[in-house]
């Protein structure tokens, strides 16, 4: 998981560890002695009489049916403890948990995080210091994205497909490529370029899934592999920038 949804996460359990706190704390203070209100009985009196303020109590039939029982069950087990935490002090903080539970699940589901990264590490899948230092004009790309298909390491194949697209940009003389340089700066280098927006967008795609610790099967990579195919078309398209003397 990377830095940035970690952060994300324990701001997020730390909020909800605090709901959970007040709900959970007991009023330890002595409250300072108050008057006693006092009302009329006469206006009291008038409210019963009037038509329109009297409840009748709905009464439990004598053969319930399985819905009426599990309405029921639904309200005298889950929402009676949430709105009455005073009443239900153990059931209430157990739900508020598993909501708070919940609720991180499903964010973390939406925003497509590696769930399985939060309890055990895949270090078959993570980028190499080597590879990224490596020098791409040295690099047989066809056999080393086909070795990475082949043993389904997927975000080191996306990885190996930017660094190719990065190499046919060199090739052309539209970048000048640089062990040190960042992504960005390759963006910037093709300004006023018709390949650029395709590159950034290749570029986003390609750090959130190498740097961003998402998980990546064969159902997406076969969705992104098509995309380098094509700028990569493009880039052969193109015309080389003329060498500068």
């Amino acid at each position: 998981m990377s830095y940035s949804l970690k952060i994300y996460g324990i701001l997020f359990i730390s909020f909800w560890l605090a709901v959970l706190g007040r709900v959970m704390a007991q009023d330890s203070t002595t409250s300072a002695p108050q008057k006693v209100p006092t009302f009329d009985k006469a206006k009291i009196q008038k409210y019963k009489d009037d038509p329109r303020f009297q409840y009748k109590e709905v009464q439990k039939p004598a053969s319930p049916s399985a819905l009426y029982r599990l309405k029921e069950w639904l309200w005298r087990n889950f929402w009676e403890p949430l709105s009455d935490p005073d009443k239900h002090p153990i059931a209430s903080k157990v739900y508020y948990l598993l909501i708070a539970l919940i609720l991180l699940y499903a964010i973390l589901k939406l925003i497509n995080a590696d769930l399985t990264g939060i309890f055990r590490r895949e270090p078959s899948n993570k980028i190499s210091f080597t590879e990224v230092d490596e020098n791409i004009h040295e690099m047989n790309f066809a056999q080393l994205i086909k070795e990475a298909k082949t043993k389904q390491n997927y975000r080191r194949a996306i990885r190996l497909l930017y660094l190719q697209s990065l190499k046919k940009l060199s090739d052309k003389r539209l970048i000048h490529w640089e062990i040190d340089k960042t992504n960005q700066e390759y963006v910037q280098a093709l300004q006023g370029d018709s390949l650029k927006s395709d590159f950034q967008e290749l570029t986003v795609r390609f750090e959130y899934i190498c740097y961003g610790d998402f998980h990546i099967d064969r159902n997406l990579f076969t969705q992104i592999e098509p995309l380098f195919e094509q700028f990569n078309a493009r880039i052969n398209q193109t015309r080389s920038k003329p060498t500068h003397i």
